[in-house]
Order: structure tokens, then C-alpha cells, then sequence
């Protein structure tokens, strides 16, 4: 189906008054595309704070989708799929890739466990591990690029999907960067998650440790990040954790994501590691899981399994138990309610 930008904007109008609230979004980011105005209000995630209003040129928008298309090999008329939703600028940006680029894009209701159509064949696709952790195998082999954004990859994830024929790709960026800037292309053999910065993007570090972005496609108008990690050169890192997160226990910085990681070989439960002040440390390293209250005999055998996996400063010193974790609308766990 082609259109014209009128007739464009005469169907997503008429398809938006009978569409279903997720994909009244797709339709009013489609209007706000093609309006005359030359920038769009974004949204931040609400992960680590509440939501936040930024500014985008319009200009960045598309020079992002156009950095995305060289870096994959993707021409126009190549195949999109999205069951994300677009308030945030992961499915944003799948939806703007298409109207820039000229590529199909096949759409469906967000869920954690979405399937690809059995006739289609997509060249891109944007999920979150929670939903290629539940997508069939079947799915899976039909999607050529996997960008998986908005959580990190874990080791039973990475088992999970071992043998899978798509690429997998996990993306680093955020909405004041229009999406990714920095990619790490991972199998179930994969030890370490490097990051590698796409072309046109360079990294520094602050006096913090956090990463600095510039890039060409935001007129290299630099972003710091509150993100700490281990730099290596100016272009590729690995992520450490939030700089906001760290934990200072006994005067040692716990990243509360690098214990999470090893949390995942453990349970299967969603869980958030954070610190509560403590007399003698300062803060001392709780977990708290999204799950009915085990026996003290279970969640202690828990505690002694961590000693095995982590430094002695970043093993939990309790374990907390909710019916469930605070969550934004595109599921991400709202971490900033765990601080103490």
C-alpha cells in the first residue's frame, strides 16, 4: 500500500477513531510526523525517574533511522515488525525508520510473548528480552535483525535462544539520543557485552566514569549519561550500571545490574537489587523479588548460593518480597522506587 503524504495523513486519521488505545498511538506518532513542525516532544522511559519531556529536532530523528538502515544493509522496501508499543522511543523509532526509509512495517498489539506471522519475513525488529524470551523458536528464525532493547541480556536468556539462525543485537541509547548509538551483536557463547559505537558516534567519559556521547545525527551536540562504564578507546565499553544505582557498601561500589546478572542463573523470578542504609556499611545489598514469600530455609540457602557467584561485598544481605514490582508502561521496572 502506498500513499501520498495527504493520503497518509487522510488514513491515519480515518484508522486512528476506530483503532484500539495502542495503535492510537501508532497513528498520532504518524500525524505528528508529518505535521509541519520541525521537532517532536519524546518522552523519556520513567525507568529512573519519572517521564520526561525532550525536544527532538526532526532532522536527528531521521539522520538516527538513516544510521540504523547503513549499519544494517537495509534498502528501502525492507520488511519491519514491531510489537512494541510506540510510546517510547524504541517503537518510536521503528515507526519513523519506516515512514523516513520507505520500508514496510507490520505491526501488531504489544505483548510478552508476541508471535511474527508464518508469511512473513522481516528484515528488522525491535524487542525486549522479556519478548524474545517468549517468542516461539519458529518466530525467531524468521526475523533476520533482532534489536533487543530495554533490559539487559541475560545468560538464561542468551541459553535460551541458543541455535537461533536471526542476528542478535543488543542496542545502547536512550530518547535523548534518538535511539541507539552504540550496538553489541551476541550469541549463547557470548562472555562479555561489549558495546561498539555505530558509524558516526564517538564515546568519552566524565569524572564519574559515565559515558559521553557524541554524534553525528544529533549535530554533535553531546549527551552525559549517568550511565558507568569501562571505556576503551572511543568506541566500545561495557556497562557497568547506573551511577545513580551504585551501591556504596563499606565503602565499595556494588553496580546492583552486575549482581542481577549473576541473580539470573539463580531464579527465574523478576527481581530488583538495590541498597538500604545500614549502620556499619553505610548500605548493605538487598534483593528484592516480584514472588510470594519463600521459606526462611529457601531464601537462606539463596544467600549462601550468591557468596559462590560475587565478591563478598556485593553478596545480598536480605532478601525483600513484593506481590508485584512498580513498572512503566513499557514494562521496565521503575528502579528509582527501590532507592534508599
Amino acid at each position: 500500500m502506498e500513499f501520498t503524504h495527504q493520503g497518509l495523513e487522510t488514513w491515519a486519521w480515518r484508522k486512528m477513531r476506530e483503532a484500539p488505545v495502542w495503535e492510537k498511538q501508532h497513528f498520532l506518532l504518524i500525524l505528528q510526523w508529518l505535521s509541519p513542525t520541525k521537532e517532536m516532544v519524546v518522552y523519556t522511559s520513567g525507568s529512573t525517574g519519572d517521564p520526561k519531556p525532550v525536544t527532538l529536532p526532526k532532522h536527528w530523528l531521521t539522520g538516527s533511522a538513516r544510521l540504523t538502515a547503513d549499519w544494517l544493509g537495509l534498502a528501502p522496501g525492507s520488511m519491519a515488525w514491531l510489537p512494541l508499543p510506540s510510546t517510547g522511543i524504541g517503537g518510536k523509532m521503528m515507526i519513523i525508520r519506516s515512514l523516513a526509509l520507505g520500508w514496510h512495517l507490520h505491526w501488531q498489539a504489544p505483548s510478552a510473548a508476541p508471535e511474527v506471522p508464518r508469511d512473513l519475513s522481516v528484515d528488522i525488529a525491535a524487542v525486549t528480552p522479556m519478548q524474545l524470551h517468549g517468542m516461539s523458536a519458529a518466530s525467531r528464525s524468521r526475523i533476520k535483525n533482532t534489536l533487543v532493547g530495554g533490559a539487559g541480556i541475560t545468560d538464561s536468556l542468551k541459553q535460551h535462544v541458543h541455535g537461533s539462525p536471526s542476528r542478535l543485537i543488543s542496542t545502547y541509547g536512550m530518547t535523548e539520543t534518538c535511539s541507539h548509538v552504540a550496538a553489541c551483536e551476541w550469541t549463547s557463547a557470548t562472555e562479555t557485552m561489549v558495546y561498539r559505537a555505530l558509524p558516526g558516534v564517538r564515546f568519552s567519559t566524565d569524572d564519574r566514569s559515565c559515558l559521553v556521547i557524541d554524534a553525528a545525527h544529533l549535530d554533535h551536540q553531546t549527551v552525559v549519561t549517568n550511565d558507568v562504564v569501562d571505556l576503551a578507546g572511543d568506541n566500545h565499553f561495557t556497562f557497568l550500571g547506573r551511577y545513580d544505582e551504585v551501591i556504596n557498601s563499606g565503602g565499595v561500589k556494588v553496580f546492583p545490574s552486575v549482581v542481577e546478572e549473576r541473580l539470573a542463573a539463580l531464579v527465574s523470578v523478576p527481581v530488583v537489587v538495590h541498597g538500604v542504609p545500614d549502620d556499619r556499611l553505610g548500605s548493605r545489598v538487598v534483593i528484592t523479588f516480584e514472588d510470594t514469600p519463600w521459606s526462611p530455609e529457601r531464601a537462606e540457602a539463596l544467600l549462601q548460593r550468591t557468596k559462590e557467584l560475587l565478591p563478598a561485598h556485593s553478596c545480598p544481605k536480605e532478601i525483600r518480597f513484593v506481590e508485584q514490582l512498580e513498572r512503566t508502561p513499557l514494562g521496565k521496572i521503575k528502579r528509582y522506587r527501590y532507592r534508599q
